[in-house]
């Protein structure tokens, strides 16, 4: 039996998630279509809802219900998912009240024209553009973790936002493992002598051509349109609730990999939060775990499956069909390894399974350094290089493709880069797991039916909304903790074959 006020906590709740909600409707146009001249207008609209927001959340009825509902003998008497939403709530409210609202809405309104100012800076190739912007937000961070609070480091504030519990020191621990694993498979296929031939899809592609092949991918697999759309953005991402979740992507004529490969990857951050329970829309019950959890479904979709022999043994006639000129005579096995081709390569969103942790350690790596006061901004690029060439091998032409590429430090979202290697290693600990109930998966997405998949995706994963946080949902679903040792095996398994070489 819920307490007394919990009907009317949760109404509150869903009140302030909706303006939420109408907030992220505002910065995905920023992104996608508001013209350039409104990026003052925007910022300051952004920062009148963010503070709305906080001191509405932070307000003294979400007080007073927390202190009833959190008392034992109330709590004690909820059901699972209100005390899940009166934990979760309790969560935020305490992030949210222990920062004041004025630093929330100067935030807000920083974040809003640092997106435009890294926008320019990008396109001119120019980080003194964009230098000032970042030195300001991480200060105004520093600022927002000193007010939370944090145990051994800074960054466990920060990163605490988008992977509840999580320390730095726990990141430090799954890098070093990752690192030292890692490093001579990706030695072992360099050396190798089998050399994929990238030529088979860095060629022409024709966009309209490329857009059209992408919807049916995403259709197929199960992002619905009816509560979705596709746009094109600086940076690919996904923003929604459950029945109104945005994608977007960008295409290179000259390369259908971005594109295509991008398109799964946010179909699958959208599919989780279309799988949400509906009847606890803007609730914690109707929101996704963590975001590692929610890069696990991104991963999954783009590398398990899209990177698949299965998945090409259905879409290459298809593919064939559509672009002839480009693969009409290229046998599948040589577009397969193409498509998995191993390469040290500048640009995150589009690097390789193998080498894309080693892209998130080096942002991780400099993240640490820049909220810990260990490298002044301008230094930031050196630093960025220097990682580069050490853990890549590779020279970083410009800051455009090395320190700005991506989005995240514009946004304010430091923090938020560990939970891509999450991903990873959840991705492959739940396929694991889930091929035991499936056990004919492969031939089912070679035949083209992705239904039964997303059907045990939807049900062990995207319905249980925050039920459960990360560690314990990863125990109750696949009986072990994170660990790095599923996906080692998938990458030696998988990559092994293709260059032949024993990993």
């Amino acid at each position: 039996m819920a307490g007394n006020s919990y009907p009317e906590f949760i109404e509150f709740e869903k009140e302030c998630q909706n303006a939420q909600f109408a907030a992220g409707i505002l910065a995905w146009d920023q992104e996608t279509k508001m013209p350039q001249g409104g990026a003052m207008e925007r910022a300051n609209q952004m920062a009148t809802m963010a503070k709305w927001f906080h001191d509405y959340y932070t307000s003294d009825r979400m007080r007073v219900y927390l202190e009833e509902l959190r008392r034992p003998d109330v709590f004690d008497g909820l059901g699972p998912e209100e005390q899940t939403n009166v934990r979760e709530t309790g969560w935020q409210y305490d992030r949210e009240v222990a920062i004041p609202g004025s630093l929330v809405k100067e935030i807000a309104k920083h974040t809003s024209m640092s997106l435009e100012t890294w926008k320019d800076a990008r396109s001119k190739d120019d980080f003194s553009l964009f230098a000032p912007s970042l030195e300001k937000m991480i200060d105004l961070k520093v600022q927002v973790a000193e007010h939370i609070g944090y145990e051994d480091n800074i960054y466990d504030a920060l990163i605490d936002e988008y992977e509840p519990g999580t320390r730095t020191k726990d990141v430090e621990v799954v890098f070093a493992d990752l690192r030292e694993r890692l490093v001579p498979i990706v030695k072992k296929i360099l050396d190798s002598d089998v050399h994929p031939d990238e030529g088979i899809l860095a060629q022409p592609w024709p966009l309209e051509k490329q857009k059209e092949f992408g919807i049916m991918v995403v259709t197929d697999i199960g992002y619905d349109w009816n509560r979705g759309r596709l746009d094109e953005a600086a940076h690919p991402f996904t923003s929604g609730a459950i029945d109104d979740v945005r994608i977007t992507t960008r295409y290179n004529e000259n390369d259908i990999r971005p594109a295509l490969f991008a398109n799964i990857h946010e179909a699958g951050h959208a599919m989780y939060q279309q799988g949400l329970n509906p009847e606890h829309y803007a609730t914690p019950m109707g929101d996704a775990i963590g975001l590692g959890f929610h890069e696990s479904q991104s991963r999954m979709w783009e590398n398990l499956v899209g990177r698949s022999m299965p998945f090409w043994r259905h879409y290459y006639p298809k593919l064939q069909a559509t672009f002839p000129g480009q693969v009409g005579n290229v046998p599948i096995e040589d577009f397969y390894a193409a498509a998995n081709l191993v390469k040290p390569s500048l640009i995150r969103v589009e690097a390789d399974e193998v080498t894309y942790n080693m892209h998130i350690l080096i942002r991780f790596e400099v993240e640490l350094a820049m909220m810990n006061g260990k490298v002044d901004v301008e230094e930031i690029p050196a630093l960025w290089n220097e990682k580069y060439k050490s853990y890549l091998g590779i020279d970083v032409p410009s800051d455009a493709d090395g320190c700005m590429q991506d989005i995240h430090w514009s946004m304010g979202i430091q923090g938020y880069f560990p939970t891509y290697t999450f991903g990873n290693l959840i991705s492959v600990q739940l396929w694991n797991t889930m091929i035991k109930d499936i056990p004919d998966v492969w031939d089912q997405i070679e035949a083209g039916r992705f239904e039964p998949l997303l059907g045990w995706l939807n049900e062990k994963v995207h319905r249980p909304g925050r039920m459960y946080r990360t560690p314990d949902m990863l125990k109750h679903l696949t009986g072990e903790p994170m660990n790095a040792d599923h996906w080692i095996g998938y990458i030696k398994e998988k990559f092994g074959p293709i260059y032949g070489v024993q990993l």
